[in-house]
């Protein structure tokens, strides 16, 4: 993405950059009267110092880091969804001194759905979104796999609540491995639309992290536990106005 530049450039006037030949004469026009330039001449040099210290300072406070950003859903941001929720987050343990480990429980017999509100800043870009989800198993069987998926809805000032999420979703399929009670990541998943996402203004959007059991890539037997989302999106302003 091409970012504006907020430096503007300066130039330096207030002179004559191709002045007449001096002719050596002793005419009126060779003249400097003293009456006539009583008041000092600008110093076109200064002055140009003088915008490009200003122009730099003003271009300092107007950069941010524009681009790709990341935002991390954990499991305790995760609400079990009231239709076919999954598990409220718990606290484990697999080791003496290793830290506690928080997941949410996915069936895998069944879609199960979670949910959290998170409202991208107004320096988004309103773009697609790709993401990437951290997950563990108990089972060790690198043959069987877990399908995960994500989709989002915006919310403006006046949407209805019984807004629906797009048909269209975006998933991605990730593998177990041959050892038990690792952290997982899925590959990237590109090209998620939020519902809505083109509104001028949204004060909400709310998202959906479901495991789909019934889907031809899901042939895991065990429990997939989420433990956390890597939400990737786009920023294209350098503050929130």
């Amino acid at each position: 993405m091409t970012k504006a530049n907020p430096y503007s450039s300066v130039t330096v006037s207030g002179y004559n950059s191709s002045p007449p030949a001096d002719d050596g004469t002793n005419v009126d026009a060779n003249k400097v009267e003293w009456d006539k330039h009583v008041t000092k001449l600008g110093d076109p040099v200064k002055t140009a110092v003088e915008s490009v210290n200003s122009n730099a300072q003003s271009a300092i406070g107007q950069l941010k880091c524009q681009g790709r950003v990341t935002k991390t859903i954990a499991p305790f941001d995760l609400i079990p969804s009231t239709d076919s929720g999954c598990a409220t987050f718990v606290a484990t343990s697999t080791a003496t001194e290793a830290p506690d480990t928080y997941f949410n429980a996915f069936d895998p017999s069944t879609r199960e759905r979670g949910g959290f509100i998170w409202t991208p800043p107004k320096a988004w870009d309103q773009g697609d979104i790709d993401f990437r989800v951290g997950w563990s198993s108990t089972h060790a069987t690198a043959s069987e796999s877990v399908e995960w998926g994500l989709r989002g809805i915006a919310f403006g000032d006046g949407t209805a609540v019984s807004a629906t999420f797009a048909t269209t979703e975006v998933t991605v399929t990730d593998p177990a491995q041959q050892t038990s009670d690792l952290m997982l990541w899925t590959g990237e998943a590109t090209g998620l639309t939020v519902v809505n996402a083109t509104a001028t203004d949204i004060h909400a959007v709310f998202w959906e992290l479901y495991r789909d059991a019934t889907a031809t890539g899901d042939d895991s037997t065990q429990d997939a536990r989420f433990m956390e989302l890597k939400i990737f999106y786009t920023e294209d302003k350098r503050e929130d106005s």
